[in-house]
């Protein structure tokens, strides 16, 4: 049991007794020293209100996107569009995969573009093709080297430096370029850049996806081509697919065609491959096409992000 303080004890005292009198002066005398004491022990406490802290406190944290708001924002935004579209993403580090409409195909357009540059960098890089080779002028682009010529073809998207090289380096349909293809998971042996079809053949999604990731591994290699076919890619400085992160990207747009396809070099990157029915034969980038690219590739972008990684067999 605690002690009370002498002060206390006589007070109480005097309570139990039924004396409300004033005390006397030997009760008073020690009540006296006791305060004396008491404001002693006190005279180096500081008495005053404390000071309310000035820190702010912490924020409640904002709830991250779960993988199913993510889904369901994207495949939501997809079904109440018109006309035709196509979608397929995979992070690269552990395969996740979104796709709609995977199937579809189109038209592929300045597309072809991309796996023929790669065809002829690998090519270069066995000593089957020289980018230092001078090709004719075409029209508007003028005489250069291949090399010039195929960042114009995809930086650019320039369809002359496209006629430049495969005049030089036509993939017909009987050449390698289909067996190129389908090394990459794509199917497709009508797909030709030449002077009798310039360019001809259909994407899916699904093929620009294993596009993407053949240009993946290519551009993550220390081919002697790759760094620079790499930045032809990064520097192609147009709409639609949009992000934060660099944009390794490719557009095609000709008539009831508009695509963009990317890898998006995120702290997890992924490769997109939007394919529609939205383009028209007098404008590269045409509306509200452009604008729903756009959103298509913010709303996988969330998906991406917020998706679980899944476990990757050893």
């Amino acid at each position: 049991m605690s002690k009370l303080p002498l002060a206390s004890a006589l007070c109480a005292l005097s309570l139990l007794a039924g004396c409300y009198a004033q005390p006397s002066e030997e009760t008073a005398a020690i009540l006296d020293a006791v305060s004396s004491v008491s404001a002693e022990e006190t005279d180096g406490e500081d008495s005053s209100t404390p000071e309310t802290s000035s820190v702010a406190p912490t924020p409640t944290p904002e709830s991250l996107m779960t993988e199913e708001e993510a889904l369901t924002a994207l495949n939501t935004y997809l079904d109440g569009l018109d006309g035709l579209v196509s979608v397929s993403c995979v992070r690269i580090s552990d395969g996740y995969t979104f796709e709609y409409n995977a199937d579809c195909e189109y038209y592929a357009a300045s597309l072809l573009k991309a796996p023929y540059a790669l065809w002829l960098a690998e090519r270069a890089d066995a000593g089957e093709v020289d980018l230092s080779t001078v090709v004719p002028a075409q029209n508007s682009s003028p005489s250069r080297t291949a090399m010039e010529a195929m960042i114009s073809m995809i930086s650019l998207s320039d369809n002359d430096a496209a006629t430049q090289l495969y005049r030089i380096w036509p993939a017909y349909t009987e050449s390698d370029f289909s067996q190129f293809l389908l090394d990459m998971g794509v199917d497709r042996p009508l797909n030709a850049l030449s002077d009798e079809t310039n360019i001809q053949g259909v994407f899916t999604s699904r093929d620009c996806a294993n596009i993407l990731l053949a240009l993946w591994d290519y551009f993550e290699s220390d081919a002697p081509n790759a760094a620079a076919l790499k930045q032809a890619f990064l520097d192609a400085d147009h709409p639609m697919l949009e992000s934060d992160y660099p944009m390794a990207k490719k557009y095609g747009s000709w008539e009831y065609v508009l695509h963009d396809i990317a890898i998006v070099y995120a702290d997890e990157p992924y490769c997109i491959a939007v394919l529609s029915d939205w383009g028209n034969d007098s404008e590269d980038f045409p509306e509200p096409g452009a604008s729903r690219i756009t959103e298509i590739g913010n709303l996988a972008a969330d998906l991406m992000t917020y998706a679980p990684m899944q476990d990757v067999a050893a």
